[in-house]
């Protein structure tokens, strides 16, 4: 990116999260000041310019993310019946789109579901660590709880929660409320 403007400190801001982050990697030359940024599938963000020292810091001006890792076995699904959901609890090995699913009683299902399940964290977390969670594709809207705190919810890609202000070593429970639209119900009543 390159911006007709100096003597000032870039910092990024993502709209979605509400969060600015300092820019490490940038430079002034010829009365312009140049940075690279890596986005992510639909991300977007802002370059606010400030006064202060300039500066540069160590390292990228994006979120390198490792993971640490994967949330594998069964999920306990409660949907709502009250929406054309089963009352009795789902359990499934896999998050899959509803809509795709061969359980009839669930695929045109629109409306929340609460997806449940608990995992184990062995080691604790460092000073100033930052953990988030990646739901890969969620269609629509998923609001993440982590021991009964809420993290965020996702509306758009990348469909990412930062989770370490409520995660602990040992045991976590962990909730997803995943709503969708009501196109979903329309298709199955056609």
């Amino acid at each position: 990116m390159n911006f007709r403007i100096e003597n000032k400190v870039p910092e990024l801001y993502n709209p979605v999260t509400d969060e600015t982050y300092p820019c490490h990697q940038w430079k002034t030359e010829n009365g312009r000041t140049k940075l690279t940024y890596r986005f992510e599938a639909n991300e977007s963000l802002f370059v606010i310019f400030r006064d202060g020292k300039i500066n540069p810091l160590e390292g990228v001006n994006w979120i390198e993310f490792s993971p640490e890792m994967t949330l594998s076995g069964a999920w306990n699904i409660q949907f709502d019946p009250k929406y054309g959901g089963p009352a009795e609890l789902v359990t499934s090995g896999e998050l899959t789109d509803w809509s795709n699913t061969l359980d009839e009683r669930i695929r045109n299902y629109s409306g929340t579901a609460h997806y449940s399940k608990s995992f184990q964290r062995s080691k604790p977390l460092s000073e100033g660590q930052a953990v988030w969670l990646s739901l890969g594709l969620v269609a629509h809207i998923a609001e993440v709880k982590v021991n009964g705190k809420s993290c965020g919810i996702c509306w758009t890609a990348p469909y990412r929660v930062r989770i370490d202000q409520a995660l602990k070593q040992g045991e976590n429970k962990l909730e997803i409320l995943v709503t969708n639209t009501w196109a979903n119900r329309i298709i199955g009543d056609h």
